[in-house]
């Protein structure tokens, strides 16, 4: 690649990045952009990649590659995330017309796939509770209060990591979603009780809500990140001895108690932050038992 082809493949990519305002989507494009690079240029440094021979031809060469080992839903956002760095591509000068429209002409899979993970029990939630009613230290109450937002509210990992004290308006809760929505939910006796059991420990009324815990029981003031959370939801199953689940699940399990108790999808839609439906009703993960009783309720 000639130095100015180069110069005008980094532009593209730097563009790129910077455009994508959300930190946490930032890296997720990161990682899918590695990954297109290491199959097609050898290489997983997307700043020292040479863009310009982005094309059609590599990229459907890639998702061939990726489709028998990911679900389509996860193709379809490997294809967006290139078909939207071709556009800055293109927008820099480091690809034509003509490359661009090739690749902006890629179809997507159509269809819902379904979704992984699941739903924990009552019985499995009660677990937890019983748990973490034997102990009083900071880390618990941390831990539990985490644990009580991602199942009685259904939060994502990030939403749980931004959250301030200040968004706490007495019993509702101000969200900064995916995308940078923003929206309302409210809190349950159980999720509000937990989440004020932790606040009392915190020496500060403003900033991150969740923080680092030494293992000494210290209180630190650094925010808890997005893989803090995911060890921290570990750590509970661990020591609850319990199977596995993951803080999506415990989102799972928020949509699936409310479709449960026949809550409209709409309702439960807002209140997961779900642009379509459709995307709800993948969380539900209620057994057959429903689909047998419907069938069982005909009148012929």
């Amino acid at each position: 690649m000639t130095s100015s082809g180069n110069s005008l493949s980094y532009i593209a990519i730097s563009s790129f990045l910077m455009n994508t305002k959300a930190k946490t989507t930032q890296l997720k494009e990161q990682t899918k952009l590695a990954c297109f690079c290491k199959f097609t240029f050898g290489t997983g440094d997307i700043l020292g990649a040479d863009w310009s021979k982005l094309s059609k031809s590599n990229i459907l060469a890639f998702i061939s590659h990726k489709i028998d080992t990911v679900q389509f839903s996860t193709a379809n956002n490997y294809i967006m995330a290139l078909q939207s760095l071709a556009a800055e591509c293109y927008n820099q000068g480091a690809i034509d017309s003509t490359t661009y429209n090739q690749i902006k002409s890629i179809k997507k899979y159509k269809g819902i796939a379904p979704d992984n993970g699941r739903a924990l029990t009552t019985r499995e939630i009660s677990k937890v509770k019983l748990y973490f009613s034997k102990g009083r230290n900071a880390r618990e109450l941390r831990n539990f209060a985490i644990f009580a937002l991602a199942v009685g509210c259904g939060l994502r990992r990030a939403e749980i990591s931004a959250l301030n004290i200040e968004d706490i308006k007495n019993k509702k809760l101000q969200i900064k979603g995916k995308g940078n929505k923003a929206r309302n939910t409210y809190l349950s006796k159980f999720t509000f009780d937990a989440l004020m059991a932790w606040r009392k420990q915190l020496p500060k009324t403003k900033g991150a809500l969740f923080v680092h815990v030494s293992k000494g029981d210290q209180i630190k003031s650094e925010r808890l990140g997005v893989k803090g959370i995911h060890y921290v939801t570990k750590s509970i199953h661990v020591d609850c001895k319990m199977n596995s689940f993951t803080t999506h699940d415990l989102r799972r399990t928020f949509a699936t108690t409310l479709l449960h108790a026949n809550n409209d999808i709409f309702t439960v839609q807002d209140l997961l932050g779900h642009s379509d439906p459709m995307t709800t009703k993948r969380y539900d993960k209620r057994d057959e038992q429903g689909k047998i009783k419907a069938i069982n309720s005909l009148p012929y």
